[in-house]
């Protein structure tokens, strides 16, 4: 069953669908998205219980929209607590203001939290879920729990499901993961429709407190009482743009509207398979010859792809046609791999051309493609602006814990089987240096360490019984702790190296591990990035333009030097 943009299912042959009447297009929805994300964006808010001695998060961390001028903010009833104090803070201001929490009705899973300060505050308006109808397009905004410090991501997708009754709730396809709880979900009109609420394992089950409920009990809610039993409703009006809604004709409408586009972008896109393991990547095709040597071969066809998914020996597959390749170049920091191949291939993005604008916020809901040799493209949005994702789980690994002592580096814990226990590095032992780099802390250690890729050699310099030893040490893979949480059982899982990347942006198609490396463009066709990681259930991680740009020039240098 297809799933369109923000949920990115395989595209489907071509096949003709235009008009209103069967439901906005590409662009329409595209518009609509943008033309009322600024205020939406505004709007959206994340919580926290802080510590203020220590300085620290020391309770949960979750979303929420602030729906009126004075700062009342809606949010999930799991998230918050009556009297609670919070603090909030606003995408676009710096300043962060203590709010505490309202009612709270956790059979329904609906709380309001009252902001303290005086003041008008940005706010969204409150929709009506009873108007809404399966298939109607929609969009989230939260801040995910997989990104630190915060931020704030758009997704995109559609009405599943309206469940009423006892347990009343709307099933989405705008994906979900922890920290989420509580962040708006909008119709495309800007307006609240639901409350993030949790998750079951499939990628389609995204549940959401429906916005009548705020509205069925908004006067109980205003007061601070945490309700054990249903409070007096209140009397709901009915939508005054009921009639004026617009909603897919089948929930595949956009996948299939955009699969002649994918179809025309796929020769951009190349299958990588490798030799050793018949593991799989995908290619990006680049025309380098505005860029190498006048003197070099012109007729040589370049393909760029991600370095930790490319072994030796790796072939490109064209149909029926294989086709050999040589490896020029490989960044393990920025995870990008240049090879040549052996047979020219006409086309190739033109990397003299690529551009070095960052995302600006206007970016922000533009439908992307991402075109599989394979014809199983994916749609997806750009949900935020460029940032850096760090080296945190994806660097090298040592298996070594250290003390409280903040002077001395001693070792109080060596992982079995470690790379660290393999070296011969002991409890007791005080570390020095890495790589002739003085260590004066556990914390600076950790850091250098970091800025390695699994299967470096580090040289690590310490200090045993008043001796100083120097010892090679080959850095492994951290070991993979799959959470049981439902969030991280999702089909493919996670890239080995989802992180430690620049001019990095998100998006929400699903990609698989093996789909990584192969290209991103828009809906006007534009060179938008290279997929590098799928991060986590509801993020794909792309890096820019500007990125390739400085790989490519880096890898050229080296190749010709």
């Amino acid at each position: 069953m297809g799933i369109v943009l923000f949920f990115s299912l395989a595209l489907r042959p071509a096949f003709a669908i235009t008009g209103i009447a069967n439901g906005p297009g590409p662009v329409e929805i595209q518009r609509m998205i943008k033309s009322n994300l600024a205020r939406a964006y505004a709007a959206s808010v994340f919580l926290y219980d802080y510590d203020t001695v220590a300085k620290r998060i020391v309770g949960p961390r979750f979303s929420g929209v602030v729906v009126t001028s004075s700062g009342v903010i809606m949010t999930a009833g799991h998230a918050s607590r009556t009297g609670k104090a919070y603090m909030v803070a606003f995408p676009n201001d710096k300043k962060e203001y203590v709010a505490i929490g309202l009612g709270r009705i956790a059979s329904f899973d609906a709380a309001l939290v009252q902001i303290k300060a005086a003041g008008e505050f940005p706010f969204a308006e409150m929709g009506w879920s009873s108007s809404l109808q399966v298939n109607e397009p929609c969009m989230s905004i939260a801040y995910p729990g997989s990104f630190h410090p915060k931020k704030l991501v758009v997704r995109f997708g559609y009405i599943a499901e309206i469940i009423n009754g006892k347990r009343q709730m709307l099933r989405s396809t705008c994906l979900m993961e922890p920290g989420d709880s509580g962040g708006p979900v909008f119709d495309l009109s800007g307006r609240v429709i639901g409350i993030r609420s949790n998750i079951t394992q499939g990628l389609q089950n995204n549940y959401d407190v429906p916005v009548d409920v705020f509205r069925s009990y908004w006067s109980a809610l205003l007061k601070p009482e945490d309700y054990q039993f249903l409070p007096k409703a209140d009397p709901v009006a009915i939508d005054p743009l009921a009639k004026q809604k617009l909603t897919f004709k089948s929930e595949d409408q956009l996948s299939i509207q955009l699969s002649a586009m994918e179809s025309k972008l796929e020769k951009y896109s190349v299958q990588l398979m490798n030799g050793a393991d018949s593991s799989f990547a995908v290619g990006t095709l680049v025309d380098l010859h505005k860029l190498i040597p006048k003197k070099a071969n012109p007729k040589k066809t370049f393909v760029i792809s991600k370095n930790s998914l490319i072994r030796d020996g790796v072939i490109v597959k064209m149909g029926v046609t294989q086709i050999g390749t040589r490896i020029l170049y490989r960044d393990q920091q920025s995870d990008l791999v240049l090879l040549e191949l052996d047979k020219e291939v006409n086309g190739g993005l033109d990397a003299a051309a690529f551009s070095a604008d960052t995302l600006t916020i206007s970016d922000l809901g533009n439908i992307l493609i991402s075109p599989n040799p394979a014809g199983n493209g994916h749609t997806s949005v750009i949900g935020s602006l460029e940032f850096t994702l760090p080296k945190m789980f994806s660097g090298g690994y040592l298996g070594l814990s250290f003390g409280e002592n903040s002077e001395k580096k001693l070792i109080v814990g060596v992982q079995d089987k470690s790379p660290a226990n393999r070296a011969g590095l002991k409890i007791g032992d005080e570390i020095l240096s890495i790589n002739g780099i003085d260590v004066p802390n556990a914390t600076m250690f950790s850091r250098e360490v970091q800025k390695n890729s699994p299967e470096e050699i580090v040289k690590i310099r310490y200090q045993r019984n008043g001796e100083s030893y120097l010892t090679d040490v080959k850095l492994g893979r951290r070991p993979q702790n799959v959470s049981a949480h439902v969030a991280e059982q999702f089909l493919g899982g996670k890239s080995a190296r989802f992180d430690g990347f620049n001019h990095a942006f998100v998006h929400d198609a699903t990609l698989l591990p093996s789909e990584c490396g192969g290209p991103v463009f828009d809906l006007n066709g534009n060179f938008r990035g290279i997929n590098m990681a799928r991060y986590s259930r509801t993020s794909s991680i792309a890096t820019s333009p500007a990125e390739i740009a400085s790989f490519i020039k880096t890898a050229l240098t080296h190749t010709n030097s």
